[in-house]
């Protein structure tokens, strides 16, 4: 178990290349029973404006929340220039086998997902009981969330 504080929670990213390749590939991790506190995320993927990558099965499980702004990110519009996103999700990254199971704790908002729809598929989100003032925005995302 690992305790974040004052973090930007559980990260994958920024990640991204010219190709798919070992440097922008992030393959079969597993973040289980973890606890993030005071932190911006909970969890998060990034994945930069038009550029490639890999992100595959990947499982969040058991991991718990306390006074997090966001619970679970992921983003395809990050821009390493601006330092931020940009509210356009042209990442060609390939997010896919993404499990979110057994989320628990407190967040402002739920879910910030702004992804590439066209990049994004087989995610399975089950038994996340987060107390959150808002739900927050989903755009992008595959059906398989249930959201």
């Amino acid at each position: 178990m690992i305790l974040q504080r004052s973090s930007h929670g559980i990260s994958i990213g920024s990640l991204g290349g010219n190709s798919v390749d070992r440097t922008t590939t992030v393959r079969g991790l597993i973040a289980q029973g973890n606890t993030i506190v005071d932190s911006d995320n909970g969890l998060r993927i990034k994945a930069i404006i038009g550029l490639k990558g890999l992100v595959s099965d990947v499982k969040f499980i058991d991991n718990h929340l306390s006074n997090v702004r966001y619970g679970v990110v992921v983003h395809s519009d990050y821009s390493k220039s601006k330092g931020g996103y940009t509210g356009a999700a042209t990442s060609q990254a390939q997010i896919t086998g993404v499990t979110v199971s057994g989320l628990t704790g407190t967040a402002t908002n739920l879910f910030d997902i702004l992804v590439n729809r066209n990049a994004v598929s087989a995610w399975n989100f089950s038994g996340i009981q987060v107390k959150a003032a808002t739900k927050g925005k989903v755009s992008g995302a595959p059906n398989s969330i249930g959201m």
